[in-house]
């Protein structure tokens, strides 16, 4: 596409108006330039013609407008430029001109200006103290199209209009006066003529067949003939006119109707008013001006085709514009002057001038007029379309009866749908109910796995906020390994109607949560699917418009039902169903939704549509029918998911209960510098106390270390005394800020604990006393069966118990100390573990055996997936795993010469057929023969990931089983030549360099190595594509990742600086002084989602300047500014791409109460 073109196509899009005007004005000056060229081409034909020819022009500007401003009847015979679409490269290239020119916002100013539009929307909900139903509530707000122009091109798009509009508006207003006042005034100042000019004047009437209806008035008020009137043609001659000779007097007579006979009144009047409405456009102007000259040209020709000659004709010409002088130009403007503006000299010549086609027009006069009309009009009518390679909504359409209007039972029926709905809805707002949910999965080969235990749960909810506190006893989530599609433990999610909270029981919840609007539990009794149907019920009844044969009556389950559908198609083309909608509802039951199905062709999960189906209603008590009985049917990557819930107990509150949904708080605030200066103290004393009878535990042995300078400085064992009171020494205000401090518990009878503090953003505030609660505990057990129920003696089970903080390096932790606990089963069958408390919450293990498939790919399965049985199970022995047989995948690795590749790296990745991910099984290296073997396997589809350092990584699909050995042949490698250097220039040595990521897969090539003295490093086994590295590292502190790197034959250098770098001052919006404590918060900023905001890196900065940076290229930032007495400010997204920002961000005091 051409640049000049797309660019256009882009500001239109974004400044119609101006680009509208714009458009206008070179498609005007293209029109009057056709005109000139061919009125040029034509200046030896007759005026006649070249009037002929401007009229054309005048009447393709009026079109013009017509085309723009005219009725929608007139704007489709518009036809867009050929569109050529524009490749992403075209698009993103165009884009950059359109920042750098200033039409459209960067994509930091566009994610900044939906923050604080966002922001300010959840602001006015907030403060409004109306609730209103969901089903009524506004959808969020977007930006507006002004809202992403820049200055001064919004102020030049809102007032072009206004100023376009008012000149046009203007000036037609004083061309209408001025020709309404010179009519006025000719009547008044004038009188009829006698019979003698009269008669005169109708003689020459009847030789040009113009009618004899004409006027002929007399005033003293005009220095030369003048014709007015649109309908009846009225003369004025001055008083002068009852001496001249019956020549002269024909000669006017003959030139005045000859004006009449073509309507030149009325032609120049249109001409005046299309100049007036394109006021701003000069050329306009002048070809009225030049249409009025060829006009006076022409009736000229006509007085002389009639006359007795030419000379007489001039002369009579030239007396009268002598008696006229230099009052001819003072004509009134409601006529046509005999002698106006036009030079009298040009005329005469152009009248002794021998010219054959005086008064004709002719065949190839006409045709370059015919010609010039349909140029014109095409220019008019064109205009520029916008042409992109994606799908546009435009091209989607509700297929639809257009002319027919919703009849009164279709209403009737709508709005008794909408009444019973909005009824039950509102009955139903607060809410107390239990549940069980029982998930399932359908296997494409026809395979359905159950949950072995079902999802129950308890809630309180308001459905019109969202606000709710729902306890899961479990939960269990759709996640999967290889040996089951479902996990479970216990949570609890809070959302207290500004923010939302999840706590996993078998976590500790911590200060960190993803701030988010109000969310309810619109999944569940059906709400979300019933919130729908009113919102698309209350569109139809407010427009008016069924949607076509959509609204039926229909048996299903043997019963007569509502059914609504909405259906979208792709153009009228194709007929292509695109999107379908159906609810069903049944009125015997107060139109309660009884099925749902929702489809999309866009969905790339297929064409199978998510479906809600009722099996059972129940009812409150005071009669409000709910769903009891549900299952929702919804497809997944490659299966399809079943859930099937059942409401055990539901109770309509009059509100929600008192400090329900009051979040939990973490203690990690506490352990957080405030302000960002710690308090130093030389020493902290841990008190361990009996968690149930609160007594002191005096024996048990502890460990401690403490890691500051770069390094872990590891203490000695200790005991607690008497009190159970153990003192760590730690450096003083004068000694090393502590990065981290570590202490674990191993007492007799109770679960080792470990009690953890890590600095993550601010100082670590730590204790000077803190009181630590140790677990009475117990041993677990239970047994390991084959399929046929025979023991597996000598298994390794694998024991985890996830009690601890979750997240990226939480500040503090007080945990079990039960990890990657390792025990072996017996002759039958049977393990025991020791040191398990009472709560056995987040308890997961797996199971590894010799000949078997391993219980989980991943650190544990939670074990009452595994067994399907209760915790107490674990507590008297009869907890019961079942293994399966294993898989085994054998092959062998040959180099390019066709050898044994001894020592290559092999790697495989499983897909299984009971799992939605992929999951890496290890890596082993090749024997003496090249040879490699993977066991414990499970059946289903794999990756095997090949790498040798002389030699191109390989990526071979198999299946598992194989029916045949693996063989991989490998090709000899690429060579990459790089060179690591500093911002400035120098060389970095000793820097880590790895690969981390090849084709999706991450830690599969087998590669390290350091750069040497020049900052050099080659790698010989590098393959074709593209490859992911890793610069730096913990080692060497400072790091950048995702550096892509491809094979070159040159050497390629590196920029060792950070992704993303922010150095900025902080100020007062008011006073702009510097802001001196600012605490600054990281976000992550993922598609369109809500930033996640890391809290516990958050970090307190001084002097009114706030720092940070980060080494992961491509990655997407936010930032959000806390400050004592401000309002909190939210930056724009911010991209890792080696930049550096230094911006001022200017906070605003909040306002007193």
């Amino acid at each position: 596409m051409n640049p000049l073109v797309s660019g256009f196509a882009f500001f239109s899009t974004q400044y119609p108006a101006t680009a509208l005007f714009v458009l206008c004005a070179l498609k005007s000056s293209l029109i009057v330039l056709s005109g000139w060229l061919v009125a040029s081409a034509l200046r030896r034909r007759s005026a006649r013609a070249r009037c002929w020819v401007w009229r054309c022009t005048l009447l393709a500007c009026a079109g013009l407008l017509l085309m723009e401003f005219g009725p929608a009847a007139v704007q489709r015979v518009r036809r867009a430029l050929p569109a050529v679409v524009a490749t992403p490269a075209q698009a993103q290239a165009t884009r950059e001109r359109a920042v750098a020119f200033r039409w459209v916002p960067s994509i930091e100013e566009i994610n900044r200006l939906e923050n604080e539009k966002q922001e300010q929307f959840r602001a006015e909900e907030r403060a409004s103290p109306v609730v209103r139903p969901p089903w009524e509530k506004a959808d969020r707000p977007r930006l507006s199209a002004d809202d992403m122009r820049l200055a001064p091109w919004r102020q030049i798009e809102r007032g072009l209009p206004r100023v376009w509009g008012f000149g046009a508006g203007l000036f037609a207003a004083v061309t209408l006066l001025r020709v309404a006042a010179g009519r006025w005034w000719l009547r008044r100042s004038s009188g009829p003529a006698d019979d003698g000019l009269a008669g005169a004047a109708r003689r020459v009437a009847a030789s040009l067949r113009t009618g004899r209806r004409l006027r002929i008035r007399l005033t003293p008020r005009v220095p030369s003939p003048l014709l007015v009137g649109f309908f009846v043609p009225v003369i004025y001659l001055p008083e002068t006119a009852r001496g001249w000779s019956g020549e002269k007097l024909r000669a006017v007579f003959l030139h005045e109707l000859a004006h009449w006979q073509r309507r030149d009144p009325l032609w120049q009047l249109a001409g005046r008013l299309i100049a007036c409405a394109l006021w701003w456009q000069p050329l306009v102007a002048w070809a009225a001006r030049r249409m009025g000259a060829e006009a006076e040209a022409a009736a000229d020709d006509v007085a002389v085709l009639h006359e007795t000659g030419v000379a007489a004709y001039a002369r009579s010409l030239v007396e009268i514009a002598r008696v006229a002088g230099a009052g001819a130009r003072g004509a009134p403007a409601g006529g046509v002057s005999m002698v106006g503006r036009t030079a009298l000299e040009k005329r005469i010549r152009a009248l002794l001038a021998a010219n054959p086609w005086r008064g004709r027009v002719g065949k190839l006069a006409a045709g370059f007029i015919v010609l010039l009309a349909v140029g014109a009009g095409v220019i008019a009518s064109t205009y520029v379309g916008v042409a992109t390679g994606e799908k546009s909504s435009a091209n989607v359409r509700v297929k639809s009866s257009p002319a027919k209007r919703m009849s009164a039972e279709e209403r009737a029926t709508l709005q008794r749908i909408f009444d019973n709905t909005t009824r039950r809805l509102t009955a139903l707002r607060y809410l107390h109910f239990r549940l069980e949910k029982e998930p399932s999965r359908l296997a494409p080969d026809g395979t359905v796995t159950r949950s072995p235990i079902p999802e129950k749960m308890e809630a309180w909810v308001d459905e019109w906020t969202g606000v709710h506190r729902a306890e899961f006893r479990p939960y269990i989530p759709l996640f999967v390994n290889s040996t089951r599609p479902f996990d479970a433990w216990d949570r609890t999610s809070i959302n207290n109607g500004e923010n939302s909270y999840t706590y996993d029981d078998a976590l500790m919840p911590s200060d960190q949560f993803t701030k988010s609007g109000p969310g309810g539990l619109e999944r569940y009794l059906g709400i979300a699917e019933t919130q729908e149907l009113l919102r698309l019920v209350r569109r139809l009844l407010d427009w008016g418009y069924p949607l076509g044969k959509s609204l039926v009556e229909v048996e299903y389950e043997g019963r007569m039902v509502t059914e609504l559908q909405q259906n979208i198609y792709e153009a009228k083309e194709t007929g292509k169903l695109t999107q379908q909608t159906i609810f069903r509802l049944d009125p015997q039951q107060a139109d309660i939704l009884c099925y749902y199905e929702s489809f999309s062709a866009w969905n790339e999960r297929g064409t199978i549509p998510r479906r809600w189906i009722l099996e059972e209603t129940g009812r409150t008590a005071s009669g409000v029918i709910y769903p009891k009985r549900w299952r929702t049917v919804f497809p997944t990557e490659t299966e399809i998911g079943t859930e099937a819930f059942h409401v055990t107990q539901l109770e309509v509150l009059s509100e929600l209960p008192a400090d329900i949904v009051t979040p939990f708080r973490s203690r990690e605030s506490e352990f957080v510098a405030k302000g960002g200066t710690a308090v130093r103290h030389g020493r902290i004393e841990i008190r361990y106390e009996d968690a149930v009878t609160g007594r002191s535990v005096a024996t048990g042995s502890v460990t401690a270390r403490i890691y500051h300078d770069d390094r872990w400085h590891e203490i000695g064992e200790m005991a607690p005394d008497v009190r159970g009171r153990v003192v760590i020494s730690l450096p003083g205000k004068t000694g090393p800020e502590i990065i981290a401090l570590n202490v674990k518990m191993k007492a007799p009878g109770y679960a080792p604990q470990v009690v953890e503090w890590t600095k993550t953003g601010d100082p670590l505030q730590l204790p000077e006393i803190y009181v630590a609660h140790l677990w009475p505990a117990s041993p677990i057990a239970g047994r390991v069966l084959d399929p046929d129920d025979k023991p597996v003696a000598g298994a390794e089970v694998k024991i985890w118990l996830w009690n601890g903080g979750s997240g990226p390096m939480p500040v503090y932790r007080d945990r079990f100390d039960l990890s990657d606990i390792a025990v072996k089963t017996d002759a039958a069958g049977r393990w025991k573990a020791e040191g398990f408390p009472e709560n056995l919450m987040g308890l997961g293990l797996i199971v590894i055996a010799s000949g078997y498939r391993q219980t989980s790919a991943l650190s544990g399965t939670a074990v009452r997936m595994l067994t399907g049985q209760p915790y107490e199970s674990l507590r008297d022995g009869s907890s019961v795993i079942h293994l399966r047989p294993e898989v085994v995948v054998n092959g062998r690795v040959l180099d390019a010469q066709g050898e044994p590749a001894k020592g290559a790296s092999v790697t495989l990745f499983t897909e299984d057929v009971d799992t939605r991910g992929t999951v890496n099984r290890g890596t082993v290296k090749a024997g003496q023969q090249g040879e490699f073997s993977f066991g414990q396997l499970p059946h289903g589809t794999g990756r095997i990931i090949v790498d040798e350092p002389l030699h191109k990584p390989v990526m071979v699909e198999i299946s598992i089983p194989s029916e045949t050995p693996v063989h991989v042949r490998l090709e000899p490698g690429n060579v990459v030549k790089g060179r690591v250097v500093g911002e400035d220039g120098k060389p970095r040595a000793g820097l880590d360099v790895h690969p981390e990521t090849w084709r999706g897969k991450r830690h599969v090539l087998d590669y390290s190595t350091q750069t040497d003295a020049e900052g050099r490093f080659i790698w010989r086994g590098a393959p074709d594509d593209e490859v992911e590295f890793v610069f730096g590292g913990c080692r060497n502190q400072e790091i950048l990742t995702n550096v892509m790197l491809t094979a070159k034959p040159e050497e390629q250098t590196f920029i060792m600086k950070p992704a993303l770098r922010l150095d900025c001052a902080v100020v007062d919006a008011k006073t702009g002084q510097p802001v001196l404590k600012v605490k600054l918060v990281p976000g992550q900023v993922w598609d369109d989602r809500e930033p996640s905001w890391d809290r516990r890196s958050a970090k307190t900065h001084d002097g009114g300047r706030v720092t940070w940076q980060n080494g992961w290229l491509g990655e997407k930032w936010i930032f959000l500014l806390e400050a004592d007495g401000y309002e909190p400010l939210r930056t724009p997204t911010y991209e890792g791409s080696q930049r550096d920002i230094t911006e001022t961000f200017r906070l605003i005091p909040r306002k007193q109460p």
